[in-house]
């Protein structure tokens, strides 16, 4: 018995002085992990069991995280889809993000821990590390991860919290296991494949859009495929949300847009340019089917586009042209309809939200100030131009193209990278505007779009107006910078004058004025005047249209530029025959492109926009306020405007009438004062109505979309009430 006593020690002695102990047989054995992971467990080498552990678990965390992601927000693409590479670079921006964060804090663990390891007689710092990284990571993971997809709620997170520490015990079982029985080459091969499998997603996050948008650049270098022919491209860019007011072109201030105003001088840019819609769905379809509102029946009546209705897309893909939509909103998708037409569409908006991960939650719940460039991103404007390089360059039919672009970097919540927020704000207000995106007030884009314009903003500090303002700035600046890249994309590659370029917006977007922020409801000028210059192949002196315009009128001027107006006509005349559509204009419609020429000539239009008003959801929220202001933004509405008068009739009985060139603000009602011209455009509204059939669906609606309910909540269309 004291024999094997005084055996026992002498072996605890060999492992606490492994230096000084003499070779014997057991010392030619095979080590296993846990037997190189416990000699005298020595800092250096529990801290290097740390790496190993932060680096093998950042990868695996990285990987579930990705996956899930994948699985769980679904991605609409045709032809082609997101490029391998895209994916293995957010594989890169997660790993390298965890392992940012678990490295140090494994390292502060092992130096926590290696005080009680080295009393200890058998020390298993591999698993305790394990269960450490388990405990610690998976429940920040669980949580955050949660959050971002909307479920952070006690009967969520509660359960995770408690199953944690069971699972890191678990953890600990298994790996303490495994270190007794596993190689120790076993392990660090493990550790060094996950190492390579970080450098490959590394390497390929580092030279993509993911890993700086701000900074990034697209490649200028590129073989040209294009065959010549005789039509011309056509290039379409909507600026999403962008107010014509923010355009230097349009009298901002000369740093504010530069390379829109240098592309104005080769352009023709029309000063009165009105959206028939006042957000997203209206606004895209009747760009894309040349009807008005009324007619097509989007955002009101129905929420996808009816086939009766031939688009832009559509009939230039039957005409032979390769057709792709790049779209960063996802309301200009397959949900809508509105990508109909195009054989290859991307929506942009889908992969980044899929790309989304635990620790960028994180630092959007905590206010953090990005450091890290990737967490600094944009809407997706980067990853679409370098999309449509991609597009361009692998093309090689001898068909002219058509690519539609939307950037939406302009939409709330306002994404601009700290770049450009630094040229408008002082460091103070950049700081301050990271704190704005979630943690000061809750979700911007609930709290601005939805719960401000119904219960007022008046929890909103005065300096947190000014410096929303100075943000969404800062994203058009941004978004100039995106479409100067996209033009010489096209320039470089000897496209651009054979291209017609279109550069337009949906809507505008209100940034407090009259009291309301997002572009929700009712018809001021901040909402539906719009920028929109055109850009014919090989340029035109610079010329500046008075004329009231309308987004629908591009259907015909890009159809008539692209087939000519005959051809164009008829395949309206055609498309519209064969669908059954409700009305066909006689002469096919409006071209643009023509009224220089022309407009002296013309009688001046009168331009017709509507609002359907709010959502189901919030009228009723905003028909119980007091304030006749506020319950007035419930009311459908029609304008007219016959520059520089604008009538606005609304559901509510309110009559109003402004000028706008003595009132652009439209702040005097002048109804009463005017009546004959308020009663002349009243009657102008009445015979448009008239003569525009109303939409009818085909079949009833059917239940609420519940994929399409949780896109409009996201983009802060639908509220969170029930």
């Amino acid at each position: 018995m004291t024999v094997g006593v005084s055996s026992k020690q002498s072996a605890v002695g060999a492992l606490m002085h492994e230096d000084a102990r003499p070779e014997t047989k057991a010392s030619h054995t095979a080590p296993t992990m846990e037997s190189v992971a416990r000699p005298a467990a020595r800092l250096p080498r529990v801290l290097a069991l740390a790496a190993g552990v932060a680096v093998v678990g950042s990868c695996a965390v990285a990987a579930l995280e990705l996956l899930a992601l994948q699985l769980f927000f679904p991605k609409e693409s045709a032809g082609g889809g997101l490029p391998a590479r895209y994916l293995l670079a957010a594989l890169g921006r997660i790993a390298i993000t965890h392992l940012i964060v678990w490295l140090p804090a494994l390292a502060f663990v092992s130096v926590a821990y290696w005080p009680v390891a080295r009393r200890r007689e058998a020390p298993r710092p591999l698993a305790f590390l394990c269960a450490a990284f388990t405990l610690l990571c998976g429940s920040l993971v669980a949580v955050a991860d949660l959050d971002l997809a909307k479920k952070l709620s006690y009967e969520f997170a509660a359960p995770a919290l408690v199953a944690m520490p069971f699972v890191a015990a678990l953890v600990y079982v298994a790996a303490a296991w495994a270190s007794r029985r596993a190689h120790a080459a076993l392990g660090w091969g493990a550790v060094g494949l996950a190492a390579l499998a970080l450098g490959v997603s590394g390497a390929a996050f580092a030279r993509s859009p993911l890993f700086d948008p701000g900074a990034f650049r697209i490649s200028t270098a590129a073989a040209l495929h294009d065959a010549r022919h005789d039509r011309p491209n056509v290039l379409w860019v909507v600026l999403d949300t962008v107010r014509a007011d923010h355009l230097t072109c349009y009298g901002a201030a000369a740093d504010a847009t530069p390379f829109l105003a240098e592309f104005a001088g080769q352009a023709l840019v029309f000063d009165r340019a009105i959206a028939d819609g006042m957000w997203t769905i209206p606004s895209h379809a009747s760009m894309f089917t040349g009807r008005a509102a009324r007619e097509h029946g989007m955002g009101a009546r129905a929420l996808k586009l009816d086939a009766r209705f031939p688009t832009v897309a559509g009939l230039l893909r039957k005409a032979g042209y390769e057709t792709a939509l790049f779209s960063n909103n996802p309301l200009v998708s397959e949900r809508t309809g509105l990508s109909d037409g195009f054989a290859e569409h991307l929506i942009v908006y889908d992969w980044i939200t899929s790309v989304r991960f635990s620790l960028e939650q994180l630092s959007l719940r905590l206010g953090l100030t990005p450091r890290l460039p990737w967490l600094d991103y944009d809407r997706g404007a980067a990853l679409t131009n370098d999309l449509v390089a991609h597009w361009l360059d692998r093309r090689r039919a001898p068909a002219p193209s058509f690519v539609f672009v939307n950037y939406m970097e302009a939409h709330l919540p306002y994404s601009a990278p700290r770049q450009y927020r630094r040229r408008v704000m002082t460091a103070e207000q950049v700081d301050r505007s990271y704190d704005l995106r979630l943690k000061e007030y809750g979700n911007i884009v609930q709290w601005l779009g939805i719960d401000g314009n119904v219960d007022g903003c008046d929890f909103l500090f005065a300096g947190d107006v000014e410096i929303l303002r100075r943000q969404y700035a800062a994203t058009v600046c941004y978004v100039d910078d995106r479409v100067r890249e996209l033009i010489e994309l096209y320039e470089r590659r000897g496209l651009l004058d054979r291209t017609l370029v279109v550069i337009t917006a949906d809507h505008g977007e209100y940034l407090d004025d009259h009291g309301m922020w997002s572009h929700h409801m009712l018809t001021y000028q901040d909402l539906i005047w719009v920028p929109m210059l055109l850009r014919p192949p090989g340029g035109v002196a610079a010329c500046r249209v008075a004329e009231a315009v309308q987004l629908s009128d591009l259907h015909h001027t890009v159809l008539a530029a692209a087939l000519g107006a005959e051809a164009a006509t008829s395949a309206r005349v055609d498309a519209d025959g064969e669908s059954g559509a409700a009305r066909v204009p006689a002469d096919g419609g409006r071209n643009l492109l023509a009224l220089p020429a022309n407009a002296a000539a013309e009688e001046p239009s009168i331009a017709i926009a509507e609002c359907y008003g709010p959502g189901p959801r919030d009228a009723p929220r905003l028909a119980q306020k007091h304030d006749p202001a506020i319950r007035h933004r419930a009311a459908a509405q029609t304008a007219a405007i016959d520059w520089p008068l604008k009538y606005l009739e609304s559901s509510d009985g309110l009559r109003e009438l402004f000028d706008l060139e003595a009132d652009p603000g439209e702040t005097t009602n002048l109804a009463f004062s005017r009546a004959v011209d308020a009663r002349r455009l009243a009657n102008v509204i009445s015979a448009w109505r008239a003569a525009t059939p109303e939409y009818q669906p085909t079949d009833d609606s059917g239940p609420e979309d519940e994929d399409m309910l949780r896109t409009l909540r996201a983009l802060g269309y639908v509220g969170d009430h029930p």
